[in-house]
């Protein structure tokens, strides 16, 4: 006969059992990733390179990576925090609409520091500050001094309002002191070609857009935007090194809706985890200059809290609003 007590103890320890079978199961079909924009984009391949192996730590399953561009990734956004929340839809996390977007949106769909389990981070981007050859004498002390002689007489190129390059040249305007305007532009190609033209004179850019640029003369990298040197440009200085406190770079990451289970959660972590281990994957990020990082949950929700906290503050100071 069973003991009152030993079937108390099967009881309690039933739910327990539950949750490790589920996280075992998942994913129990192919498990679809947003990306919150166009296809051939830096988070686009990123994405397409981790599907690439995905299968051979998900049970079989694979990654099916579904693009959803549009208002300043928030579409892609909205679209994961209310999916269902078994893990099977995920999104491909950024700046934009995982860290700025509640700052620079008067509303949204979703609220930034609630509809996600911030499960990994997963790459970083470096930035390149990248300017004329003619500016400055090529160095970030020289474009400084002469942003300084002539307050608002140089121009800085972004991507468009609100993101990334745009938020980067304004943290630098508030720390470096000096006044250089803003002239955005649809993309990072025509950034770059402004550059190159010296229609504008500097401008934040990925190493991986341009690299070939740099090495080619036609630009030069003046810093780059994380507190260490990158592999891809290794005589180039952060911009830190002059400027305190700047710090600066792209970033992805995964996340999932709200509703994901704490057990889930750490499997799906496992698998991304497990897919940064891999010699190919690592191979193929190292060839988009994208740096692995990995890491807990709890790691990765600190990270983007700070991400929040920081760039709304830029947000608020350059007096940056978009409409939805």
């Amino acid at each position: 006969m069973i003991s009152r007590r030993c079937l108390m103890a099967a009881l309690a320890a039933t739910p327990a059992l539950a949750r490790r079978a589920r996280a075992a199961t998942w994913p129990e079909r192919p498990v679809r990733i947003l990306i919150p924009f166009a296809p051939g984009g830096a988070a686009d391949t990123l994405a397409r390179i981790l599907s690439e192996s995905f299968k051979e730590e998900a049970n079989g399953q694979p990654l099916v990576v579904e693009n959803r561009p549009g208002a300043g990734g928030t579409l892609a956004a909205a679209s994961t925090a209310q999916a269902a929340g078994d893990g099977h839809t995920l999104l491909m996390g950024d700046i934009g609409a995982n860290a700025v977007a509640g700052a620079l949106f008067p509303t949204l769909p979703y609220a930034i520091d609630k509809a996600f389990v911030h499960v990994i981070h997963l790459a970083n981007l470096p930035m390149a500050m990248i300017a004329h050859p003619s500016v400055g004498g090529g160095t970030l002390q020289g474009l400084i001094a002469a942003a300084r002689e002539k307050p608002g007489g140089l121009n800085y190129a972004s991507a468009g309002p609100g993101g990334a390059s745009h938020l980067m040249m304004e943290l630098f305007n508030r720390l470096a002191g000096v006044q250089i305007q803003h002239i955005p532009y649809r993309g990072g190609g025509p950034v770059l070609q402004a550059v190159l033209t010296n229609e504008v004179q500097v401008a934040f850019s990925t190493v991986s857009t341009t690299r070939p640029f740099i090495e080619s003369g036609g630009v030069r990298a003046i810093g780059v935007g994380g507190r260490n040197v990158v592999p891809m440009l290794p005589t180039v200085r952060p911009v830190a090194e002059t400027v305190a406190g700047f710090e600066a770079e792209t970033w992805h990451g995964i996340h999932a809706p709200a509703a994901v289970p704490p057990d889930v959660a750490a499997q799906i972590n496992r698998v991304f985890n497990a897919l940064l281990r891999r010699p190919e994957v690592l191979a193929r990020m190292e060839q988009q200059s994208a740096i692995a990082v990995g890491g807990s949950s709890d790691a990765y929700a600190a990270f983007v809290r700070g991400e929040i906290d920081k760039w709304s503050r830029v947000v608020r100071d350059a007096g940056i609003r978009m409409t939805n």
